[in-house]
């Protein structure tokens, strides 16, 4: 009998709607960018662009066209600056079906196979057009993703890709996000992973390729377009997103993420896709690949490469390298958990605190994949059919008939079947490199059904016999996956109505099988809406489309596109090891798509014979798939290069890795990088920073967490020779620096943490020191080049290390040191001769009464600009002043808070501010009357008439009054004002008083508070008061003055100061008592406020020419003799050969000196000349002659012309 399920039951099958897809971040050509379809924005070779990303412990070379490494590049050196290299090559591919017309009737009537990939080495085979070799037909780099001005930093064009940490590398707009433009530059802010101007790690890179170039499918079948609308565009239509992210905390340092999206911007669907990269390996360096090997972790989605006997082309030790395939397309469609997020029993199926990813009460208990669900299925009578809606991806269910057939639809196909047919998934076999071994068999991955259990292309090998590499050697089997039982459940339910639970037993009700990144749901539950709320541009505090509304929306973090773990991914499904490196080629369409077919793994027979072998000169290929990729639709992946000194290790760093990605690329970042800026002088260094990384909001923790800053010294651009702190194996883990300076607030010690894979590492939180922002090096040797760097850090958390900023120092191949805005390269020298420093002149107050002080402190006197006219002015409160403005000559050069001083530099100058508090000034309040003897009895306070019921409290205001007493009692006082919340109200009376605020220049409002109720004329008693001994009984006036936002509440009217007559400490008053005429001064402290002005001229730095003639004989030649080499000459650049740099100084030369070096014969040899700055006297000779040959080693006579100053002579040895 054939039963359809009712609706009801469908419900409860329901699956997410759709076609068999991957998720993609766009549904339609029409969501696509425009200028995805812009020719101005086609891709050509001649934007290319290169840049060596290093922003942690590891270093590769990175092409705007998706290579990483290749010849002659940094090829994934590890840790930085050790020279020890790891990776040959890698290179993106995507393998595509492609439909096309091969009888010109202008329909597509077959399907073949093209691989899309970089230019690479030419061992990979590089597709290239026949007729003009040079043609690549690959992808290449897009205009308008990186800067083409000129560079302020080396006066040429820019020619590095766009780096997070090099503004100079950011277009002037991004093509697609043209609108995020800082308002106050002009230019592009950064197009950061979570939204504008976010900076998510400590590096990021950024850039776009497409295939136009590619034109194979064309040349083979003229009659291919992409895009009918764009005849001229070549290739498939894909184009190529590549970002690439490095943390440099500690746990992160060993690792880079490389984020792929492929977007199909063509008119046609791709029948099946796969995606992946080759990679060339070399472990142990150039000249020691021929004995690497590698294996594969399915679990983890990682590939690993080591060399066999652990010894490098240096005999240095070698560690290894691991390929993570940590992020891949997912498939919303086909039944199965392809990640294992939904077994909680697994690491997978845990997020980072460890707790399930899945609701435990949807788990399913008989989901798991066994042995049979592989084998073919031979029909019984009543054996469910689980037929796939094609429009919806929905299942139904009908039942085998006891007799007779049944046709049915699934996927839009067409099957007959009957009771003893057998049905299965279509097989086929790959060959390995091997032949004497046999092929492996693996389901065809066609998309389909074939055996109508529901589950699309289940395979043996990817799903039930999973395989990783043991830490002792071996192969481990790992847990079979869960899926959706749809055949148990439609036995289960036969001839009843099916019930909740029987929908979880099987499965069906795990929301981590099948989720998916562009279904509007957050299955996994991560969404914040207290972190999270930030609005399309992932911004916060911006207001625009979704931020705020409580609910999550498309842009917003751990939803969706920006939520990793949203998606059911296939993860490593493929893995091809050959060799040598040219037996896989990239033009063998037919071999490539062979090798990355899902489910094909080399063997574990091959892998261990090449083990016994002792390894091979091997490459390998990985990849992950199949999907079909739609018009407007992008497929993401993304690979973790990740360094580890052994199996142990590098396995510990994945996890690392792999929680980041769980985070969604959310891992703790350090504050923002402070900028370092060196003035080098006679024996000493001086450093200065400044303080943005104290605003440092930390995303991942929610909270501001910057704790200090720590400086780094060393003669090595790579600070290779700085001091390393180990792990409990001995292995460098952190740098210790030569100073440190942090907050003191308590927290301090040693940072420890109970998570394994620290391995015993502690983190120095300082002592507690304090903040500063400059330092001088008095420990250097003149001469020698030395780089500092400057680092901030955070106070960790239980969940994270402190994270602190990465070190953005690095040399090229050629010898190039390329630094970032916290590290500098500095030379000390004496200056020249007669060398007077730039100054500070005539610091004076101009305006206003503070009595707070300014002080200056010169740090760079090079900047300083002659004869300039500075004015320092406050602003804000008109009591108290917030924040602090730089005029020079008028212009307003910087305004920074008072708070920010000591780390606010103009023109090489720093400003120290010795601001006051708002007080009375006991010193100088007094009478102003003479003669009295009253002024030790006046007394002002901020606090008094405690009495019983109520009491009164006045304000500190920076304003001085001048008490009046006169003759007439005509002035009168404030009425109607309550003393304190419980107090009388007092009346308005007619005194002899007036206050006058002598700061502001007007009279001041007050309560007259009589003796006893007395009149308004102001007394006080001269006998004391046995309940009060100590006083005196004084009339009070209590001064309503306070008009300050920062110091009173505001629109109301409040006390500044009140005001009384005392006694002595015996109690009684023996002095006079105040009469008419007499003046009291009521004098305060005085913060800065906007009523102050200070100013000041400068003197820039000169010479003193009568100082620089009778310093001629101060001349020298370092060293002298030169005995075959000197101290701080450099050694070779990376990858060359010799000796490097030879170099000898002449020091103290007056400015504009010409040097002129003779041999004995008194043949001229060099001619040299002084063009350096003032504050460095020295010219350097590298030992060559006019003609740029060495020099040869004996004596050498020099003379000295000085313009103006004078000549002088002497002589050099050089010996060998």
């Amino acid at each position: 009998m054939i039963r359809a399920l009712s609706f009801s039951l469908l419900a409860a099958l329901a699956v997410v709607a759709g076609p068999l897809a991957p998720e993609a971040s766009a549904q339609s050509r029409d969501d696509l960018p425009d200028f995805l379809f812009d020719p101005a924005y086609y891709s050509s070779k001649v934007y290319e662009k290169k840049a060596d990303v290093d922003g942690n412990e590891v270093v590769i070379t990175v092409f705007n066209y998706g290579l990483l490494g290749g010849v002659g590049e940094v090829r994934g050196e590890w840790p930085k600056g050790s020279d020890d290299t790891y990776v040959g090559d890698v290179l993106p591919i995507i393998v595509s079906e492609v439909p096309v017309d091969t009888d010109g009737d202008g329909v597509a009537d077959d399907l073949v196979r093209h691989v899309s990939t970089t230019r690479g080495p030419g061992n990979r085979g590089i597709p290239t057009n026949p007729d003009n070799p040079s043609d690549a037909w690959t992808f290449e780099p897009k205009p308008g993703f990186a800067s083409n001005r000129v560079r302020e930093d080396t006066n040429e064009e820019n020619d590095r890709l766009a780096l997070s940490t090099d503004p100079q590398s950011w277009p002037n707009f991004w093509p697609d996000q043209p609108t995020w433009i800082d308002p106050t530059t002009g230019r592009a802010q950064w197009n950061g992973f979570f939204g504008r101007n976010q900076f998510s790690a400590d590096l990021e890179s950024y850039f776009w390729a497409d295939d136009t170039n590619d034109r194979e499918i064309q040349t083979e079948y003229p009659g291919f377009t992409p895009d009918p609308a764009r005849p001229n565009r070549g290739g498939l239509g894909l184009e190529l997103k590549v970002r690439s992210l490095q943390w440099s905390q500690f746990l992160a340092q060993d690792a880079i993420f490389w984020l792929y999206e492929v977007t199909n911007t063509s008119q046609i669907t791709y029948p099946r896709v796969a995606v992946g990269l080759t990679v060339g390996t070399l472990a142990g360096g150039d000249g020691d690949s021929q004995d690497d090997l590698a294996f594969f972790d399915q679990a983890n989605r990682i590939v690993y490469s080591w060399d066999n006997d652990n010894s490098g082309n240096e005999s240095q030790p070698v560690g290894y390298v691991g390929y993570g395939f940590l992020e891949s397309p997912g498939n919303s469609e086909n039944g199965i958990d392809d990640d294992g997020d939904g077994d909680p029993s697994t690491p997978q199926g845990r997020d980072v605190d460890g707790n399930p990813i899945t609701d435990l009460t949807r788990v399913g208990s008989d989901n798991t994949f066994q042995q049979s669900d592989f084998q073919p299925r031979t029909l019984a009578s009543g054996d469910p059919l689980v037929l796939i809606d094609e429009a919806t991806g929905r299942r139904s269910i009908q039942y085998v008939p006891a007799s007779g057939s049944i046709t049915v639809e699934s996927q839009g196909r067409s099957y007959t079947v009957r009771a003893g047919d057998v049905v299965q998934e279509v097989q086929t076999q790959i060959q390995g490199q091997n032949p004497s071994i046999p092929p492996v068999t693996v389901t065809e991955k066609n998309l389909i059904d074939d055996d109508l259990d529901g589950i699309i292309d289940e395979d043996v090998t990817l799903h039930f016999e999973r395989r990783a590499q043991a830490f002792g050697g071996g192969v481990v089997t790992l847990p079979a996956l869960k899926y959706k039982n749809y055949v148990g459940f439609a036995r289960a339910i036969q001839g009843r109505a099916p019930t909740e639970a029987d929908s979880t037993t099987y499965g069906l009700r795990n929301l981590l099988i099948d989720e998916s990144r562009a279904n509007g749901v957050d299955e996994d539950g991560d969404w914040n809406p207290a972190t999270d709320d930030v609005g399309a541009d992932g911004q916060p505090g911006t207001g625009d489309q979704g931020e705020g509304n409580g609910r999550a929306d498309s842009g917003e973090p751990n939803f969706d596109d920006l939520d990793v773990t949203e998606s059911d991914q296939v993860g490593l499904s493929s893995f091809f090891y050959f060799f040598p490196s040219n037996a896989f080629p990239l033009t063998d369409d037919e071999r490539v798509w062979d090798g990355m077919t899902p489910g094909f793994f080399t063997t574990n027979e091959e892998l261990q014979l090449q083990q016994q072998t002792g390894g091979v000169d091997g490459d390998f290929v990985f990849g992950s798939g199949y999907f079909s990729l739609e018009p407007g639709e992008t497929l993401r992946f993304s690979m973790a290069l990740v360094f580890g000194d052994d199996l142990e290790d590098i396995t510990t760093n994945t996890q690392t890795i792999q929680e980041i990605y769980n985070r969604n690329y959310q891992f703790a970042r350090p504050p923002d990088r402070p900028t370092l800026r060196a003035v080098g002088g006679d024996g000493q260094v001086t450093l200065y920073w400044d303080s943005i990384a104290e605003q440092s909001f930390d995303p991942a923790l929610g909270e501001f967490d910057f704790e200090g800053y720590r400086l780094y010294k060393s003669t090595d651009p790579n600070f290779q020779d700085v001091e390393f702190v180990t792990d409990a194996f001995g292995n460098a883990a952190t740098r210790v620096p030569f100073v440190q300076f942090d907050r003191a607030d308590g927290i301090r010690g040693i940072y420890t943490s109970n998570d394994p894979r620290t391995r015993g590492v502690g983190f120095n939180l300082g002592t507690d020191t304090g903040l500063r922002y400059s330092y001088v090096d008095t420990d250097v040797n003149n001469g020698q080049t030395y780089y500092y760097a400057i680092t901030a850090y955070d106070r960790g958390s239980p969940d994270f290390f402190p994270a602190e900023n990465n070190i953005l120092s690095s040399q090229t191949a050629d010898g190039k040191v390329v630094t970032g805005d916290n590290v500098v390269e500095v030379r000390p020298n004496a200056p020249v001769a007669g060398y007077t420093a730039g100054r500070v002149e005539n610091l004076v107050r101009v305006t206003g009464t503070t009595t707070g002080e300014v002080f200056t402190e010169v740090l760079n006197p090079q900047l300083i600009p002659d004869g300039a006219e500075y004015e320092i002015v406050f602003d804000d409160d008109i009591a108290e002043s917030r924040s602090f403005s730089i005029r020079r000559n008028g212009e307003t050069v910087v305004t920074t808070p008072l708070a920010e001083a000591p780390s606010a530099v103009v023109d090489g100058i720093r400003f120290v501010f010795n601001n006051d508090v708002a007080r009375i000034d006991q010193d100088a309040s007094m009478f102003l009357t003479e003669p009295s003897s009253a002024d030790q009895f006046a007394d002002a306070f901020t606090t008094v008439f405690q009495n019983p019921t109520w009491q009164l409290q006045g304000a500190a205001v920076p304003y001085d009054y001048e008490i009046r007493l006169t003759e007439q009692a005509n002035t009168p006082s404030l009425g109607g004002i309550r003393l304190g919340s419980t107090g009388p109200v007092v009346q308005s009376l007619q005194t002899n008083v007036t206050v006058y605020n002598r700061t502001l220049d007007r009279e001041a409002a007050f309560v007259f508070i009589p003796t006893d109720g007395g009149d308004g004329t102001f007394t006080a008693s001269t006998t004391a008061t046995p309940s009060l001994p100590g006083s005196v009984r004084s009339d009070a006036l209590l001064i309503y003055d306070c008009d300050s936002p920062t110091l009173c509440a505001p629109n109301e009217l409040s006390v500044s100061y009140i005001f009384r007559i005392r006694g002595n400490a015996q109690g009684r008053f023996t002095g006079e008592i105040p009469n008419a005429g007499d003046r009291y001064l009521l004098a305060s402290r005085k913060p800065f406020s906007t009523r102050d002005a200070f100013a000041f001229s400068t003197v820039a730095s000169g010479v003193d020419v009568d100082a620089a003639q009778a310093q001629l004989d101060a001349i020298r030649v370092v060293p002298n003799p030169y005995v075959a080499s000197a101290s701080w000459e450099r050694p070779p650049p990376r990858n060359l050969s010799g000796r490097g740099e030879r170099r000898i100084d002449f020091i103290h030369l007056p400015q504009g000196s010409v040097v002129r070096i003779y041999d004995v014969r008194g043949s001229l040899i060099r001619e040299l000349v002084h063009d350096s700055g003032l504050d460095d006297g020295t010219v350097s000779w590298d030992l060559r002659t006019r003609e740029n040959l060495e020099t040869a080693y004996g004596i050498y006579f020099y003379h000295i012309d000085a313009p103006g100053v004078g000549e002088t002579t002497g002589k050099l040895a050089l010996i060998k």
